[in-house]
């Protein structure tokens, strides 16, 4: 689950430029980070391509945390949180 939270810190920052430091496990997408509608979506589509998976819509609700969110990623992608080789980039931790 590590890996997934070092890509979504790294992805949020870099398109919403929110500091990693501010980007905690319990913190909110919407509510606490500050994303609307439109940018929450921005950002499980973007997993979603990374991890090569989909979530399910009921999963997705506004109340969603960073942790939740990683762990849903997992949960959804049992044989391995191996981002896809072709998008594959270099992250700092």
């Amino acid at each position: 689950m590590q890996i997934v939270y070092t890509h979504l810190r790294h992805f949020l920052n870099r398109t919403f430029t929110l500091k990693s430091a501010d980007i905690a496990p319990g913190e909110q997408l919407q509510r606490d980070l500050g994303l609307n509608e439109w940018e929450f979506m921005e950002v499980v589509a973007h997993l979603e391509t990374l991890f090569g998976m989909t979530l399910p819509d009921e999963v997705l609700v506004p109340t969603l945390t960073v942790e939740h969110l990683c762990s849903l990623i997992a949960q959804y992608k049992p044989e391995g949180i191996t981002p896809l080789p072709l998008m594959t980039r270099k992250v700092a931790a």
